[in-house]
């Protein structure tokens, strides 16, 4: 007598097993490349302007230079040592670096020595940094000449230095975390709005109050 065979049926899938099934299937999905972020420059940016900022023919508290009007007073043509601090005062809290924005970017001797005839004259720019306890790589840049007529277009100057430098930095302009100081801001306000600029006393330069200014600019705007 032959033995019936009895055939056992599959088990159906469950609905957890038919999942487990389609994830080991499935066909991996590629993770979307991630998007390259622009990155804000290194510190912050000043446009500087010289005369007027870093010179001036009177002190902090209103006492004239005496002898400016002889031509050989730092203070009143160069750099004056207390206005060179104050500048030092927002770099030490800003990291900032420095576009010069002045006439002083169309020559590299420092004017003092030349008027002494200091053999051979140094550097405005080294000379500049020094005073400052910085290296040469303060300076990233001066801004272009677009008329003889500068106090016009100052202004329009910086606004091309930022365009020609995007790339360079990797931001548009308007994310440019920047002051520009200037004794002369006419045409400067009509291309950037006040809040990025600090307008000195030409007389007496950049002051101590001035410079809180441009640190509080540099970094809360």
């Amino acid at each position: 007598m032959k033995e019936s065979k009895t055939k056992t049926k599959p088990k159906p899938k469950t609905a957890s097993a038919k999942k487990t099934l389609k994830t080991q299937t499935s066909p991996r999905r590629k993770t979307p490349a991630a998007k390259k972020v622009k990155t804000q420059p290194k510190g912050a940016i000043i446009f500087l302007d010289i005369d007027g900022v870093l010179n001036g023919i009177e002190t902090e508290d209103g006492k004239r230079i005496p002898n400016f009007k002889g031509g050989l007073d730092d203070r009143a043509f160069g750099f004056s040592p207390d206005l060179v601090a104050n500048l030092r005062k927002v770099l030490d809290a800003t990291d900032a670096r420095i576009v010069v924005s002045s006439s002083w970017r169309y020559f590299k001797e420092y004017y003092m020595d030349e008027l002494r005839g200091v053999k051979p004259p140094r550097d405005w720019r080294e000379l500049l940094a020094g005073m400052m306890g910085r290296g040469p790589d303060l300076f990233i840049g001066s801004t272009p000449p677009l008329s003889m007529y500068e106090y016009i277009v100052r202004g329009m100057e910086i606004k091309q230095w930022m365009k020609d430098n995007e790339s360079k930095f990797g931001v548009p302009d308007e994310d440019y975390r920047f002051c520009i100081i200037d004794d002369e801001v006419t045409s400067i306000l009509k291309v950037f709005d006040a809040r990025n600029v600090v307008h000195t006393n030409g007389h007496v330069g950049l002051t101590s109050s001035d410079a809180d200014k441009v640190i509080h600019i540099l970094k809360y705007s």
